[in-house]
C-alpha cells in the first residue's frame, strides 16, 4: 500500500545504504527505492537483491547532480515522484513516503499511521522542521513595481531530512508538474 523513495549519493552508498538495508528495508523490500546519483558497488546491490523479492534491483539512478542544491534536490524528487506515478498506475501503491538514506522506517508503525487517512484524499504529512512558516516571494504571481511591493507567500512544509508522505490523491494532482522537467523549473522560480 506504500512506495517509499529513499534518496542517496554514491559517497553514502557503504555508510548509510548498508544499514538500510540490513535492517528496516527488509521489512518492505517491494516497495522501497533508492534513488541515487549512481549505481552501488556489485557487493551492495548484490546484498539489496538477496534481501528483496525475485532478485529486484531497487536502484534507480537519476542522473541528477549529487550535491545538495535545490536544483539537484528537486530533480532527484521530481526522479521519485516520476518513477510513483509510473509505478503506481499498475500497482496498489496509495502512498508515496520519502525518506533520506540516514532514517530509519518503522515500517509497521508507518503503516498503522496511514491507515488513518483515506488516500484518496489530499495528504501531505510530515514533521515541520522550522520554528515557523517559510516565507517567500511569490514570482509567479506578476509586480508592478520595485521588488518591496512584491507579493509573498507564506507556508509550513514537512521537509524531506525527516521524512514525509503524499497521498496518491495528491500526488496525482501535481501529475502536470512532473512533466518534462517542470517540477525542477518551479522550484527554480521559489
Amino acid at each position: 500500500q506504500i512506495y517509499v523513495a529513499v534518496k542517496t549519493t554514491g559517497k553514502f552508498h557503504r555508510s548509510r545504504l548498508q544499514p538500510v538495508i540490513d535492517t528496516w528495508y527488509r521489512t518492505a523490500p517491494t516497495s522501497t527505492f533508492f534513488f541515487t546519483d549512481n549505481q552501488p558497488e556489485p557487493g551492495l546491490l548484490q546484498l539489496a537483491k538477496s534481501a528483496g523479492v525475485d532478485g529486484k534491483n531497487p536502484f534507480i539512478e537519476t542522473s541528477c547532480p549529487s550535491d545538495h542544491s535545490r536544483t539537484a534536490l528537486s530533480c532527484k524528487l521530481e526522479a521519485e515522484l516520476t518513477h510513483f506515478l509510473k509505478s503506481a498506475e499498475s500497482s496498489d501503491k496509495a502512498w508515496f513516503c520519502h525518506v533520506d538514506d540516514d532514517n530509519y522506517l518503522n515500517t509497521p508503525a508507518l503503516l498503522k499511521k496511514l491507515s488513518h487517512y483515506p488516500a484518496d484524499q489530499d495528504w501531505y504529512l510530515g514533521k515541520v522542521s522550522i520554528s515557523q512558516q517559510l516565507e517567500i516571494i511569490d514570482r509567479l504571481k506578476p509586480s508592478t513595481g520595485p521588488t518591496a511591493n512584491r507579493k509573498t507567500a507564506r507556508f509550513w512544509f514537512a521537509t524531506g531530512g525527516a521524512g514525509f508522505c503524499l497521498s496518491r490523491a495528491l500526488v496525482d494532482k501535481m501529475r502536470p508538474y512532473l512533466i518534462d522537467g517542470q517540477f525542477q523549473r518551479l522550484a527554480d522560480t521559489i
